[in-house]
């Protein structure tokens, strides 16, 4: 995908599975969603913004019935972003960074693998065979990320 989502308050970025997909690509039952997100939080420090961790849910809707939702971080926390000092005094740190280490911080993926299980939990009507819409639903802003992979994984 390689998107990058931004939001003030809460937001939600929306992905749909469709029959043909689901035909062609899972050729059994997926197993677990497979996410892959970068904090992106250096860019709203970079004008001004304090960024907040974001709090993430994902949403599976199967058969265009069923929603389930869980917090992202009930699989696995999200992590804040890494800044580096490269001086071991930090006021020498600006002075090491001048022109080629400008940035503290790069960002990193994160891969998250969610059981499909645990949303089956959730509703015993929920079909993992049949997921329709993917949704991922960010609160905690002002942040922005960057979202690169969202698939299935059909083995165990």
């Amino acid at each position: 995908l390689g998107v990058v989502f931004k939001w003030h308050d809460s937001s939600s970025y929306v992905t749909t599975v469709t029959e043909a997909y689901r035909e062609e690509m899972l050729t059994s039952i997926p197993k677990s969603l497979f996410i892959s997100i970068s904090n992106l939080e250096r860019d709203l420090r970079d004008i001004g913004i304090e960024p907040i961790l974001p709090q993430i849910d994902v949403e599976l809707e199967s058969a265009g019935t069923v929603s389930v939702r869980i917090p992202l971080e009930q699989f696995m926390p999200t992590p804040p972003q890494i800044y580096t000092q490269y001086a071991r005094i930090a006021w020498f740190d600006p002075i090491m960074r001048k022109g080629k280490y400008e940035d503290a911080a790069e960002p990193v993926f994160q891969s998250y693998i969610l059981p499909l299980d645990t949303f089956r939990n959730q509703d015993p009507d929920f079909q993992p065979g049949k997921i329709t819409q993917v949704t991922l639903h960010f609160s905690g802003g002002p942040g922005k990320v960057m979202i690169d992979e969202i698939g299935f994984n059909i083995l165990n």
